[in-house]
């Protein structure tokens, strides 16, 4: 019964964060499409070219790099649908439900009771953390990593320390 809610909880966060991006009509900011752009000029021209031609006068271009490098590379696989739209929706929900799913794995693994409320609380806690929960930006793929590094803090583990703040310096440099 235990890995059976495991994957039923998972499939209920996957579904709350379609209906709340699928949901939504419009996007909470515009810098979603900076990224999906980004993600889109690494599959077109190879995750090495970071030559940036349309960002002509910014210190990226300058400087051949990106803080979010990481994250233009996650995102990559959500520019191969037709729209980049949907491709822009279902990054978010992929985003959501990891944060949901780090929230709960950690509580379960902690024994808390009522790991599933306490997740989903997570974006209700406040008026403003669902629209921050839908944008599709690299502090929500750090948010995702956050409680895992917390809990591995607790464990003493040095690898899930080592992957965990890895991938949120990778994912999200600054």
């Amino acid at each position: 019964m235990g890995r059976e809610s495991i994957l039923w909880a998972i499939i209920g966060f996957l579904v709350l964060s379609a209906v709340f991006h699928f949901g939504s009509l419009n996007f909470p900011d515009s810098d979603s499409f900076y990224y999906m752009g980004l993600s889109s000029l690494f599959k077109e021209r190879g995750i090495f070219d970071v030559s940036f031609p349309w960002l002509y006068h910014t210190v990226i271009r300058d400087l051949s790099a990106s803080l979010w490098f990481g994250f233009g590379l996650l995102l990559i696989p959500f520019t191969l649908f037709p729209s980049s739209i949907f491709g822009l929706k279902l990054a978010g929900v992929f985003l959501t439900s990891a944060i949901i799913a780090a929230v709960y794995f950690v509580l379960k693994r902690l024994n808390i009771k009522m790991p599933v409320f306490w997740a989903l609380f997570t974006i209700f806690a406040a008026p403003n953390v669902l629209t921050h929960f839908l944008m599709v930006r690299p502090q929500a793929a750090s948010l995702a990593l956050a409680p895992l590094l917390f809990y591995f803090l607790l464990r003493n583990s040095f690898w899930g320390i080592l992957v965990s703040s890895f991938g949120i310096f990778w994912l999200h440099m600054n």
